[in-house]
């Protein structure tokens, strides 16, 4: 078993056919959340189940409930499969539509980087977006560091408070989120612990983490 299989698959948990691998990827999905560990494991994937696009292009034509899910996951395949132009014309339009969805803009931006893998806007190890600390959402009867959509729980209400106690709220210095390239950081202003894989954001403002003292 490869490593990005194996971090993708549960321990002993491993699919024997591949309906039961597909129905692994799409629970992994489900929470919305980016999933690099997922997409770099679709070519293993198919090097075990060679029927695996097939079987997703039949889930998709049989209106499965999990539409964008799916075409995420066909489009990885088609790029496994050595057709990355193909795949990136095919998630277009849903990257247009869901142009703040963390798994979409997620899996558009890993198959951006295997068409240009040595371009340093894909290699962000070492690097640290400072956009939660600077910048704040402001929506009806809510306020959100960085982006509601990645950080769902509001800092305050800026209608009803000064925008001083929004920005030093609890829930502000509880939540803010610290993005790399493979984890989200949750930051306080007593401790820097690792919380959930993810990968970019179209929004991040990337910065040496060295600069910020955090490495």
């Amino acid at each position: 078993m490869s490593y990005e299989f194996g971090q993708t698959v549960p321990h002993g948990a491993a699919p024997q056919t591949t309906d039961m691998l597909i129905a692994l990827l799409l629970g992994q999905m489900a929470d919305e959340l980016d999933h690099p560990e997922v997409w770099r494991a679709v070519p293993d994937c198919i090097a075990r189940f060679p029927d695996f696009r097939t079987q997703i292009t039949a889930r998709f034509n049989a209106q499965d409930g999990r539409q964008e899910h799916l075409l995420i996951l066909h489009a990885l395949a088609l790029a496994a499969d050595d057709d990355l132009p193909t795949a990136l014309a095919e998630i277009a339009p849903l990257a247009v539509i869901a142009s703040q969805s963390a798994l979409v803009q997620g899996a558009v931006f890993h198959l951006q980087s295997l068409g240009d893998p040595e371009n340093p806007r894909y290699h962000l190890e070492g690097k640290i977006c400072t956009a939660p600390f600077q910048q704040l959402d402001v929506l009806e009867n809510s306020a959100h560091q960085y982006c509601a959509r990645w950080l769902h729980q509001s800092a305050g209400d800026l209608s009803a408070q000064p925008w001083r106690e929004v920005w030093n709220s609890a829930p502000a210095r509880r939540s803010a989120p610290v993005c790399w390239m493979d984890h989200t950081v949750i930051a306080t202003r007593r401790r820097v612990r690792k919380f959930r894989r993810t990968a970019c954001c179209p929004r991040a403002i990337w910065l040496p983490a060295i600069r910020l003292g955090l490495r």
